[in-house]
């Protein structure tokens, strides 16, 4: 009876719970929810992962976005900065997962980092949306190491 005990708790002690969490985070799938997160604080809420207000547009762009459309060929919203002006901010944001959690970078077209420095990242609220997921396979991995 101890024998299967003390099994399981060496199986914990081994349990690597960094490379645990960093394998959860390193999901394509959940690096895209992480994306589609943060375009969406940007684009349909503006604010950056701190939870500021990504400010507002200056009337020129406010101008030639109502003439020209933004990154999709439409309008899009004037009300904020959405990032979202030509597209190449969105279409090169990417998830990078590490020991200590995730960091989302992109590539800084037109300076846009220089006026938004917070908008890489998650909101508290947009965290909240995808906690659950990653708890859930943490719980799983664990009760694996305890099986085995």
């Amino acid at each position: 009876m101890f024998k299967k005990i003390k099994r399981k708790a060496a199986a914990l002690k081994k349990f690597n719970q960094d490379k645990v969490l960093t394998d959860i985070l390193d999901n394509d799938i959940l690096k895209a929810q992480i994306v589609d997160l943060n375009q969406k604080q940007l684009y349909e809420q503006g604010l950056q992962a701190d939870g500021t207000p990504t400010g507002d547009y200056h009337p020129i762009t406010i101008a030639h976005k109502l003439k020209y459309g933004d990154a999709r060929g439409i309008p899009g919203r004037i009300d904020h900065i959405t990032g979202l002006d030509t597209g190449m901010t969105y279409d090169s944001m990417e998830v990078v997962a590490k020991e200590d959690g995730i960091v989302v970078r992109a590539d800084d077209h037109n300076d846009f980092f220089e006026i938004i420095d917070r908008g890489l990242g998650l909101t508290k609220e947009s965290l909240s949306e995808i906690r659950p997921e990653i708890k859930s396979k943490i719980i799983d991995e664990v009760k694996k190491a305890i099986r085995s």
